[in-house]
């Protein structure tokens, strides 16, 4: 009888574990889901569903290449990484079903390094919810910098990252990073964006022209201070070289002097302050200019001369290949601020250089004086260099990292745990009820 109660106290004890063992099973699975307060994207790839990507390559924490996710100058270890398709739209979908997180945010751009040529990249960015449209950006080029989208997914089952090539997809190098869901509001999330993005410095004030161009005849735009300046990336905008810093060459012709600016999207310019220094006539050469290290055939641009905020002058579209620079004359007597602008056109910014070769000042009103003031320079010895081709160098796709378990198996261990304790506690009930019976026919 001593016995038989003790193997009755030890079979409740098995049963009270293997209830419990159920228990802390459910929970610390429900605490693994809960415990965190956003999961990336990349962290539930099971839940990945139809894409429309070029070759069929989605950059796992990587671009789409295997290429480090670089924004700007900006770096993410986690995120999104696509090539855009010839014909939008590109996409990537993710199944929200069952999951409960409140937003989707991510920071999105085009590469802006790696291992193949990029600088022709531009798309823009949108994110789609149960089919619905919830964020977009605008055009975005090489070297912008990321903007940062945020949107509702509260009850949703479908989210959407899309893109469009902006008419080409050459170099169309799209990421999304630190894509993830958050339990966070999507308000509440932009305003921790802001804040933590650092503010640009209150600008100080321009520095004024040398007094002593009232005395020169002549003076080149190189060589003079700029109030102000706009153009696509840090390098720019250069003096008296290509953006390549190569010899200033337009259509076989070279200059010593003169300005080079890549146009940004809108225009790029620079603006000179020149009031009360005397000067009568602006003048320039214009075109594309030649560059052995870049391929430039794409570009099309116009250049536009401002006076005192008013357009005064307008050139022709500028190509490669055309056969001789365009020159630019404009009367500035008594004009306070010349702005020289380069205008991208609608063709998007891929290829636009635009050079204004020999940009100068003179007090002469006289064509003749003002176009001969340049003093003519020997030619240097060109290297000549073949043009590179475009390549795209890839590497196979990331897989998802086998030691980190995804939703699925989260689900499988739960299920399976589950099982095995309710066995457990049915095998203990099963016996205690077979002693018991037992006991009672003795």
């Amino acid at each position: 009888m001593v016995n038989r109660k003790k193997q009755t106290v030890v079979l409740w004890g098995i049963l009270l574990a293997a209830l419990l063992s159920a228990l802390w099973v459910g929970a610390a699975a429900t605490w693994t889901v809960q415990a965190e307060d956003s999961l990336y994207l990349t962290e539930i790839q099971d839940r990945w569903g139809d894409y429309r990507v070029l070759e069929d390559r989605i950059g796992v924490d990587t671009a789409h290449s295997g290429d480090p996710i670089v924004i700007g100058e900006k770096s993410y270890e986690r995120g999104v990484g696509m090539h855009c398709m010839p014909e939008d739209p590109t996409y990537l979908e993710i199944n929200l079903s069952g999951l409960s997180y409140s937003s989707f945010c991510a920071e999105v751009g085009m590469m802006a390094q790696g291992s193949a040529f990029l600088d022709w990249a531009s798309a823009s960015f949108s994110v789609l919810v149960d089919g619905e449209e919830r964020a977009a950006t605008e055009v975005l080029y090489y070297r912008d910098s990321a903007v940062f989208l945020a949107v509702d997914i509260t009850g949703a089952k479908t989210l959407r990252l899309q893109m469009s090539n902006a008419g080409s997809h050459s170099c169309d190098w799209c990421v999304w990073g630190d894509a993830r869901l958050s339990v966070k509001s999507a308000a509440e999330l932009l305003r921790e964006y802001e804040a933590s993005v650092t503010p640009s410095p209150i600008p100080t004030a321009a520095p004024t022209q040398d007094p002593g161009l009232k005395d020169q005849n002549k003076a080149y735009i190189s060589d003079l201070v700029w109030e102000k300046w706009n153009a696509y990336g840090e390098d720019g905008i250069s003096r008296d070289t290509n953006l390549s810093d190569e010899d200033f060459y337009l259509y076989d012709q070279y200059y010593e002097k003169g300005i080079c600016i890549h146009a940004a999207p809108g225009g790029g310019f620079v603006e000179i302050n020149i009031a009360g220094l005397g000067f009568q006539t602006f003048a320039a050469y214009v075109g594309i200019p030649e560059s052995m290290a870049h391929d430039l055939s794409m570009g099309s641009v116009q250049f536009v001369v401002y006076a005192d905020g008013q357009e005064v002058k307008r050139s022709g579209t500028k190509k490669l290949d055309d056969q001789e620079a365009e020159v630019l004359v404009v009367d500035i007597k008594d004009v306070s601020v010349l702005k020289l602008l380069v205008d991208p056109l609608e063709d998007g910014i891929a290829g636009d250089w635009g050079g204004w070769a020999n940009a100068l000042l003179s007090k002469s009103s006289d064509l003749e004086e003002v176009l001969a003031t340049p003093v003519p320079t020997p030619t240097p010895i060109r290297t000549e260099r073949p043009t590179p081709t475009k390549k795209l160098t890839v590497s196979p796709p990331s897989t998802p990292d086998s030691g980190t378990p995804s939703s699925g198996w989260t689900g499988i261990v739960l299920i399976g745990g589950i099982i095995a304790a309710g066995a457990a506690a049915a095998a203990a009930i099963i016996v205690i009820v077979k002693r018991r019976k037992g006991g009672q026919q003795k």
